[in-house]
């Protein structure tokens, strides 16, 4: 056994894992846990939102080399109620906050029109880093990143979870079912150990491609709404 695994072994590391992981060791540099490493998962140790947050900056991962910044989340981290999008865009790789572009400005619309300000909830995309040339991101990405999100979401702790598009919802409800047989229907999904009510409705960019659609999203928010009033969730 090498000097690294002796290490990995002395500090009570006792199984391997597929996944890639950072973690800082005793002379604070950073070591790339490769595929097969004997490591614990560093996720089960992160308690707050920061820590999440440094722990994303800190991955090695093909998107990040051709992002500008990393997108973590924005809004009320007490909210009950969270959005979770697909990936950021061109304007929010820019900014660094999720949902400002063209399609941010809808959903914040939307939002208003039944009287939601977009500050008081919570949002944030499955993966931190925007894909070259704003495509889909692949399902080896989503996999990656799935596990962070559920973290995320852990430590945000809503009851209500709306997932804009398919990439959002196939990956909070893991399943390979169609956006089109899901959106606009309540789905319990436990997710480590809580119980979330999530909806399903279209990603906004898909509203600006196809505004025939937006009456359909309007419907899903009303839903949205009902399901508020019906848990007495206010976002004041």
């Amino acid at each position: 056994m090498n000097e690294t695994l002796k290490w990995f072994k002395s500090v009570g590391v006792e199984r391997f894992i597929n996944d890639k992981y950072f973690a800082t060791v005793k002379d604070n540099s950073t070591v790339k846990y490769s595929e097969n490493i004997i490591c614990n998962d560093p996720l089960s140790n992160i308690t707050t939102l920061e820590d999440l947050r440094e722990y994303i900056i800190s991955i090695d991962h093909p998107l990040k080399k051709a992002a500008t910044n990393t997108v973590f989340g924005t809004g009320n981290t007490l909210s009950k109620v969270v959005f979770v999008g697909e990936a950021p865009g061109h304007d929010e790789d820019i900014e660094g906050i999720p949902f400002v572009g063209q399609s941010g400005q809808l959903l914040t619309n939307i939002m208003h029109a039944i009287g939601i300000e977009r500050e008081k909830i919570y949002i944030t995309n499955v993966v931190p880093w925007r894909p070259e040339n704003n495509r889909t991101p692949s399902a080896e990405e989503i996999k990656f990143f799935k596990p962070i999100l559920e973290k995320h979401l852990a430590l945000l702790n809503p009851e209500i979870i709306i997932t804009l598009g398919a990439t959002a919802t196939k990956a909070v409800l893991d399943t390979t079912a169609g956006i089109l047989s899901l959106r606009g229907k309540w789905i319990a999904k436990r997710i480590d150990g809580k119980q979330y009510q999530v909806l399903p409705t279209y990603h906004p960019s898909y509203l600006l491609r196809l505004s025939s659609q937006k009456k359909t999203v309007w419907k899903d928010f009303l839903l949205l709404q009902s399901k508020m009033e019906e848990l007495r969730i206010s976002i004041n």
